[in-house]
């Protein structure tokens, strides 16, 4: 929006508006016509022009006042969550699931960054957006501690387009505000299809960074039965080595190249993370306090009702004068007209 720009903040939906006031309005414009050669058409403008400013105090007729920086509620949060099986491969802080480093650092920044709006975007070789929009840290810890982690093929760019839709939509609706993207992941390309770029993102980010786990020798992943009744065996097999017998287990590895390459497509820093340290250190490298401070936030509006409130005042002075008066000059007649006949 152009500074200075004039805009509509009505105070009810438009279609309420038009239907309470167009009535009115054209039953007046037919006493007006009706009354042309009277002088009561004069009452009848007068009320017309009553029922325009009220259309136009209704509209909310505003232009854009000052912004206001409230830190992080400035800010629109995507996180971009690999949840491939790979997600449980054994290999980071001494054996632990990356699941579990993934869902601590998504928590720590979302904690590092209260008043923020979260999307929590998952993804294997498909993509779903399992929470609509919010600031409530806790709901987006229970979707993340709930999601099942599908034994499928992953997709590393399966996000793009998704992710490119709700940045554009909110670019659109508040294109002062900051938009930031973490995305969680291996690099570990397995889906047989192409891998999109992300560069498509960039126009809609101020930051954010790429975060990376799993290690260079890899990790095994647990059966999805492993401790149950179902068990068969403890980790799954790689079923690319079909020419041995017995399959053997599986190996997930970290692919730093592209999550690199992710990262120079977004224009975002990429960091390989191996535990749960502090996850300040990120923030500040990132320098999501410029980012704060480069957003501002176009929601505040100075209404102009003010310039219009006197007309309407004086108007309605008027008209209940003349009603006043017109009541005590008929009472002034019946009155004559009832001694008259009484004589």
């Amino acid at each position: 929006m152009e500074d200075g720009a004039m805009t509509l903040q009505p105070v009810m939906p438009l279609w309420t508006i038009a239907a309470v006031l167009t009535p009115i309005a054209g039953l007046l414009i037919y006493l007006i016509i009706a009354y042309r050669h009277d002088r009561r058409k004069w009452a009848w403008l007068r009320r017309l022009f009553l029922v325009a400013l009220t259309a136009i105090s209704a509209l909310g007729v505003s232009v854009p006042g000052k912004t206001y920086a409230t830190g992080n509620s400035l800010l629109d949060v995507y996180f971009l969550f690999d949840q491939s099986y790979s997600a449980k491969a054994l290999d980071y802080d001494g054996g632990k699931e990356r699941l579990e480093g993934m869902r601590h650092d998504v928590k720590a920044i979302a904690s590092s960054l209260v008043g923020a709006d979260f999307n929590l975007i998952l993804f294997d070789s498909i993509v779903s957006a399992p929470l609509p929009k919010t600031s409530d840290i806790s709901a987006l810890e229970t979707v993340l501690n709930t999601t099942a982690i599908r034994q499928t093929e992953s997709a590393i760019s399966a996000p793009v387009q998704l992710t490119e839709q709700m940045l554009r939509r909110d670019y659109e609706k508040k294109p002062h505000r900051g938009r930031i993207v973490f995305y969680f992941g291996d690099g570990e390309q397995t889906a047989d299809k192409p891998v999109e770029s992300f560069e498509r993102l960039k126009p809609f980010i101020s930051g954010g960074a790429i975060l990376g786990y799993g290690t260079e020798s890899g990790g095994k992943m647990h059966d999805k039965y492993w401790g149950t009744k179902l068990q068969i065996r403890e980790f799954i097999p790689d079923n690319t080595a079909k020419d041995s017998f017995p399959l053997p287990d599986a190996i997930s590895k970290i692919n730093e190249t592209n999550l690199r390459n992710i990262g120079k497509q977004a224009g975002l820093q990429y960091f390989h993370r191996t535990k749960p340290d502090e996850i300040s250190d990120i923030i500040k490298k990132i320098e999501i306090t410029k980012v704060i401070e480069r957003s501002t936030d176009s929601d505040y509006y100075d209404n102009l009702t003010w310039l219009i409130a006197p007309f309407m005042i004086i108007l309605s002075a008027i008209d209940g004068w003349v009603f006043y008066t017109s009541d005590v000059n008929a009472k002034k007649l019946r009155k004559v007209s009832d001694e008259e006949s009484a004589i």
